[in-house]
């Protein structure tokens, strides 16, 4: 199976692949997108849609992969929404929260009407898998440390109690490194370790919405 994977930077790439392998229960193969552009403003302003819409006509991959971190605005809440990958447009979607971002790629996907439409050449329907990483990829890089946060607890956090967090976890997982390749072998070392000694469930049971928006997606892969 051949599988694009879009995130922040090429260090969150690095997790969102291991994690992805991890979670499918056949090979993955990765594969670049045919548009390349990063950022968390770029892909929540309509360039993942753009992205996907590419992918689909453009390219022979058969899943898009998707995480982005939630900063500071509200985290996921899946009991709130309702959505579908297969889902056939905007009328089968329903937001969270205005401010989510994850509802805000599955607002792009919903719109973009890809989930229905036939591919040229026969392919099959594209695969989609959303995530939010609360409140970042490096909290998911923490998860069963002593500086780990749930997302139950970062509900609960004062503004400037999780502006601390966000920048003491950066600062936890990377230490003073500096470089891309530096940065993503240290997040492919942490992760391992997780998916290791712990399993994927753990941060499905740390983080139940955001990651695990992304577990059901991808289970719908099989």
């Amino acid at each position: 199976m051949q599988v694009v994977v879009l995130s922040e930077s090429a260090v969150d790439e690095t997790v969102v692949r291991i994690l992805v392998r991890a979670l499918l229960p056949r090979d993955a193969e990765f594969v670049e997108p045919t548009i390349r552009h990063r950022g968390v403003d770029f892909l929540l302003r309509g360039g993942f849609r753009s992205l996907a819409l590419a992918t689909f006509y453009q390219g022979s991959a058969d899943g898009l992969a998707c995480v982005v971190d939630a900063d500071m605005t509200p985290p996921h809440e899946e009991r709130n929404a309702r959505w579908s990958p297969q889902s056939g447009g905007l009328a089968d979607l329903q937001a969270c929260s205005d401010r989510c971002r994850l509802c805000y790629l599955r607002r792009q996907w919903a719109a973009s009407g890809l989930a229905r439409r036939p591919r040229p050449k026969g392919s099959p329907p594209l695969r989609v898998a959303l995530g939010l990483a609360v409140p970042s990829i490096e909290a998911w890089l923490l998860a069963g440390s002593q500086f780990h946060v749930t997302e139950a607890a970062w509900r609960n956090y004062a503004a400037s109690q999780k502006q601390s967090y966000n920048n003491l976890a950066k600062q936890r997982v990377f230490s003073d490194l500096r470089g891309i390749d530096k940065k993503a072998e240290r997040a492919e070392q942490r992760i391992e370790a997780i998916l290791e000694s712990a399993g994927w469930q753990q941060l499905q049971r740390l983080f139940p919405d955001g990651f695990g928006a992304f577990v059901r997606d991808l289970q719908r892969w099989r």
